[in-house]
């Protein structure tokens, strides 16, 4: 590959790796970031983060599938944008959300699983991203270095990991991210067990017009590229609540405390939608303001139409019917009580 196409390749992967943010401000600054802009930032930040994670876990499995030495030109650049991304991520965790409540993060981290390995994500990230310089390869000496930044694997396994424990069923992109790792890492297993055992790939006796060429491989390179991207931008599933909009039917079913309700048979009063009916707090609020009615999702019916991903999700809907506020999972609780306190105040 001449020098001006690897030039033209990175811009293309930086352009790429900083649309996510670009498209962030373009939404602040259109105030379109859903009912919850915390959620929906720190949301957005830890898929960009495993994405371009995965991108970077590609670049070998491409050298070794199709014979190509570009792909590993783009491989720290990618690794340093998932560190980026990911910094980007606990930032507003920690700053946003919790506003420097580190005695509340450390509950999190040690009580909750999802989290407690997202830190080490972060935690094996850092040394690899500090040793990314061409310096530090010299330093580490070449078989140290490459020793040591297999531990990007495992901060993949993490990384997927916490978005499992994190989604709900119903949900397809954490089982699509687990997916692609688990080939990866199928792949750079297959090629260890080949050189062990010092075998040639099957495909190098393969017919000439079967084998694939390094221009092949490009041009297959970018149609998966596109595709995975494609799939990356289009919005999965049901689409994100927005603040302002009508909130969408809670028709389901079975019912217990209650004979089957709906949003239009709940205009003038202000409702409160909670998904995983199982917090101490949530159960406090719902005795303090009103009897508690639940509803069985089963089949998850309620749970796709108001568009939600994680549990446990909160959702205020005030008189009229309008989506007012929303936020995903533990905490918040003053904030959350206080917007159910104006919206009563408005409902009279």
């Amino acid at each position: 590959m001449s020098r001006r196409a690897r030039i033209a390749l990175k811009a293309a992967v930086w352009a790429v790796c900083l649309y996510p943010l670009a498209l962030l401000l373009y939404q602040f600054q259109a105030d379109d970031l859903g009912a919850n802009p915390i959620d929906y930032v720190t949301r957005t930040l830890g898929n960009w983060t495993l994405r371009i994670l995965l991108a970077s876990l590609a670049m070998t499995p491409l050298r070794i599938l199709f014979g190509l030495s570009w792909p590993l030109s783009l491989r720290r650049l990618l690794g340093l944008f998932a560190f980026f991304y990911v910094c980007l991520h606990f930032s507003v965790w920690i700053v946003l959300d919790h506003f420097f409540d580190w005695g509340q993060l450390g509950a999190d981290v040690m009580k909750r699983p999802f989290i407690t390995v997202g830190v080490l994500t972060l935690t094996l990230l850092i040394p690899l991203a500090a040793t990314s310089t061409a310096g530090m390869v010299k330093r580490l000496g070449a078989a140290n270095w490459r020793r040591l930044h297999r531990l990007v694997y495992v901060a993949g396994i993490l990384g997927a990991l916490h978005f499992l424990w994190l989604a709900k069923k119903g949900r397809d992109e954490p089982f699509v991210y687990a997916g692609v790792l688990v080939v990866l890492l199928g792949v750079r297993l297959l090629d260890w067990a080949r050189r062990v055992a010092r075998k040639r790939w099957a495909a190098a006796t393969a017919p000439e017009g079967l084998r694939l060429t390094p221009r092949r491989g490009l041009v297959l390179f970018i149609v998966l590229a596109i595709g995975v991207m494609g799939w990356a931008v289009w919005p999965a599933g049901g689409q994100a609540l927005r603040r302002g909009q009508p909130a969408p039917d809670i028709a389901g079913g079975p019912w217990i405390n209650s004979a089957p309700l709906t949003m239009g048979g709940l205009k003038g009063r202000v409702v409160l939608v909670e998904f995983w009916n199982v917090i101490p707090q949530l159960r406090a609020w719902h005795e303090k303001y009103d009897a508690e009615v639940v509803v069985q999702d089963n089949d998850s019916a309620i749970w796709k139409r108001f568009g939600i991903w994680a549990w446990p999700t909160t959702v205020l809907v005030d008189k009229k019917g309008i989506v007012r506020y929303q936020h995903i999972g533990e905490g918040a609780y003053d904030e959350t009580e206080s917007v159910i306190r104006r919206l009563l105040a408005e409902a009279g």
